[in-house]
């Protein structure tokens, strides 16, 4: 699995977000790998807003682990309670 805290910074009067966080991908193993993200763009629906990734270690067969790469994060929707919904692509 994969569990993914995160911030989302929302300013829609000048149409600006960014946001981040960290990641934990769980093999059934019980291996883990870690990972850092952020990324910024608009805070609108449907926006696409390109980021950056860096695995940072992990478990297991992942011990040691380092790189980046890229993803595109879409938020989908902004609730009227201040929370976000969305979702990334991430490229291997």
């Amino acid at each position: 699995g994969v569990k993914c805290p995160a911030y989302f910074d929302a300013d829609f009067n000048n149409n600006r977000a960014q946001a981040g966080g960290y990641c934990i991908i769980t093999e059934l193993s019980g291996d883990q790998a870690y990972l850092s993200w952020r990324n910024a763009g608009s805070p609108n629906a449907g926006i696409r807003n390109p980021g950056t990734f860096e695995y940072t270690g992990g478990t297991g067969r992942y011990a040691g682990l380092s790189g980046r790469n890229t993803f595109v994060g879409v938020t989908q929707v902004n609730w009227a309670d201040g929370t976000s919904t969305g979702y990334a692509t991430w490229n291997r």
